[in-house]
Order: structure tokens, then C-alpha cells, then sequence
């Protein structure tokens, strides 16, 4: 019996500020069958307005390409800007 770990997109959520919370579900997967053996085991992360999400799935960019306005996007680089004075973005 050979086995694959299989990651989806489990939920997205957009906040009011334009931030992503988004949760993934793995589940370890019977090669033969098909059938989910375990799971599934979630993580998530949270991506603000403007973030590199390039690696990400298709799912994730199309969303953030509708909520991260350039307000939204000016707002965020506007708050790093306050809270990290000394770094670059």
C-alpha cells in the first residue's frame, strides 16, 4: 500500500484590513484506493495585503487579487511603515 500526503485549501478568510487567514487540510491518502487513511491535520497562515504569494495556489491568488485593493495595500505598507521604522519591506 503506497501512501501520499495530499494538501488542499481548506478555508480562506478575508478580514476588513484585506489580511488572508488561510487554513489547509492534509490528509495522508491510499495510492490504491483512494481512500483518506488519516486526517486531517490543519495549518494555517496569514498573508497581509501585499504579500508575495506567488508559490501559492490558484485559489488564494484570485482572492487576494479581488481584496487587496491599493488602499488596502497602501494602508498595510503604511503600518509596517509604523511598526518597523528601521526595515525594509
Amino acid at each position: 500500500m503506497a501512501l501520499t500526503e495530499q494538501k488542499v485549501v481548506d478555508r480562506i478568510e478575508v478580514l476588513e484590513t484585506g489580511h488572508l487567514n488561510v487554513q489547509w487540510a492534509t490528509y495522508v491518502v491510499d495510492d490504491d484506493s483512494g481512500d483518506r487513511v488519516s486526517g486531517p491535520a490543519y495549518s494555517r497562515q496569514a498573508f497581509a495585503p501585499g504579500a508575495d504569494i506567488e508559490d501559492q495556489d490558484q485559489e488564494i491568488k484570485d482572492i487576494a487579487a479581488v481584496a487587496w485593493t491599493d488602499d488596502r495595500i497602501e494602508a498595510e505598507e503604511a503600518a509596517h511603515a509604523l511598526r518597523y521604522p528601521h526595515s525594509e519591506r
